[in-house]
């Protein structure tokens, strides 16, 4: 691609050429009109090769560079030959209105009070010397030439750091310099290289939407301020493509897969509206849950799990001792036994809950007709109900089972307070068993509820209370 936007670039030379050897007489006739159509016919493929340039994936950064400082020449060839086809309007007396119209602002007086209130003072940071040079720009364009003098003196004096002082003059002819020195001395050149790395390995990671957008947005600013190299020209030319690129790694590095593929399906052209397109899915997702909430230190009430994991673990112990040197031949069949057993909290085999059936033993097939299946078309559908339908089942039965244990265990509970200044014991949480059991005792500070503060070593803790144990002195 890179050798035909270079053939593109060739023939506008030669047109450019052919136009400046023309001289006057190019507008004449229909030179320019001829020459401006194959302008627009050459440009329009340069158009469409940098459009399927941007949809290409795992591009080199070096190309990217080369490609786009190859696209920017082409622009402003084009723009120089636009100049030359377009005839000269020569009026007297131009600008007129526009010279009546500054003519208070150009001679303007500087003025102490107002300098202060836009110019900030340097504090080491890039942000604020980058407000400190627009504000140098903009409050120039306002002063004549005795305020300009004025304003110089005012900067250098009053708004540098000590350390900016030392890389720059100490005396300036005029404001351009001065702005032109501060960007060149104070400002940290970024390479370009280094920007376009980190964008590519960027991802959402541990961050929230916003922050993750953000950092985007930053990378998307910085990687085109960085290549345009002040050119405004350059700049519209870049902008449209960093930011498809930049929306492109925003989708691609979000956490959540629905949601990347829900925002790169809607094929955003802001990168803006990307980011909140994705935070407003986010907000709309349900995070609530009708379960019961667990308790700390209490695996009883985590639910199925556990009580499957004891299960089991029973199950085999008691077959192994009862085969011990043919345990592992046998342990298919218990297991195919243990899957195929109605489980009483889920009501349900596991078999039927993976499978959507029941397992079919050889004394089933003895006792049972077997049903012919004669529409293969509906058997996932019915598979897909079956399976649907017994979760649910099987997941109403596991809440009720839980909360049942729960109120069973709060029921022999005996919730213990503490009062302020008493004492508690702590349970040790060392592994090693030769240790005392309980640690302390320890001030109470206050009671919190399931939770008691404590000084514990010189500094407050806070622990559960299953932990504690109260201290009688």
């Amino acid at each position: 691609m890179a050798d035909e936007l270079l053939k593109c670039y060739n023939e506008l030379i030669v047109i450019k050429k052919y136009l400046v050897k023309k001289g006057k007489s190019r507008f004449e006739g229909n030179i320019t009109k001829n020459q401006l159509s194959k302008v627009n016919d050459i440009i329009n493929r340069c158009n469409n090769i940098i459009s399927q340039f941007s949809l290409l994936k795992d591009v080199n950064s070096g190309v990217i560079e080369e490609t786009n400082k190859l696209y920017i020449k082409i622009t402003t060839l084009h723009k120089e030959i636009l100049e030359l086809c377009s005839k000269p309007e020569v009026e007297e007396n131009t600008s007129t209105s526009s010279d009546s119209e500054y003519s208070e602002c150009d001679t303007m007086e500087f003025d102490l009070k107002s300098a202060c209130s836009l110019i900030p003072l340097m504090d080491g940071t890039e942000e604020t010397t980058k407000r400190l040079i627009d504000a140098v720009d903009m409050y120039s364009g306002m002063l004549n030439e005795i305020g300009k003098k004025s304003l110089i003196t005012f900067v250098l004096k009053g708004r540098l750091s000590e350390s900016a002082k030392l890389r720059v003059s100490a005396t300036y002819l005029t404001v351009e310099q001065l702005i032109s020195d501060l960007r060149n001395s104070l400002l940290p050149k970024k390479s370009f290289t280094a920007i376009h790395s980190r964008l590519q390995n960027i991802s959402q990671g541990w961050r929230s939407i916003d922050q993750y957008g953000s950092e985007i947005e930053k990378l998307f600013s910085e990687l085109t301020i960085t290549q345009a190299e002040g050119n405004s020209a350059s700049y519209d030319v870049l902008k449209p493509l960093n930011e498809k690129m930049c929306i492109k790694k925003f989708t691609d590095g979000l956490k959540d897969p629905r949601l990347s593929t829900i925002i790169a399906a809607r094929n955003f052209s802001s990168l803006k509206d990307a980011i909140q397109a994705a935070q407003d899915e986010e907000v709309s997702r349900p995070t609530t849950s009708s379960q019961p909430e667990i308790m700390a230190y209490h695996h009883e009430s985590i639910g199925a799990l556990e009580n499957s994991h004891k299960t089991m673990g029973a199950y085999l112990r008691i077959q192994c001792e009862n085969k011990p040197n043919s345990w592992s031949d046998w342990l298919p069949y218990w297991c195919f036994t243990y899957n195929n057993t109605v489980h009483t909290e889920t009501k349900y085999t596991p078999h039927e809950l993976v499978f959507g059936k029941l397992c079919i033993l050889p004394s089933n097939l003895r006792n049972s007709n077997v049903n012919p299946l004669y529409n293969h078309g509906s058997y996932p559908l019915e598979l897909k109900y079956r399976l649907e339908l017994a979760q649910a089942d099987a997941r109403t039965h596991l809440i009720n089972s839980k909360l049942k244990r729960k109120e069973k265990y709060d029921s022999h509970s005996k919730p213990v307070s503490y009062s302020k200044s008493s004492y508690l014991w702590l349970r040790n949480v060392s592994d090693n068993k030769m240790q005392s059991i309980y640690v302390g005792p320890y001030l109470v500070l206050e009671d919190l509820g399931c939770n008691v503060k404590i000084l514990k070593n010189g500094k407050e803790d806070v622990v559960h209370k299953n932990r504690t144990k109260p201290c009688i002195l």
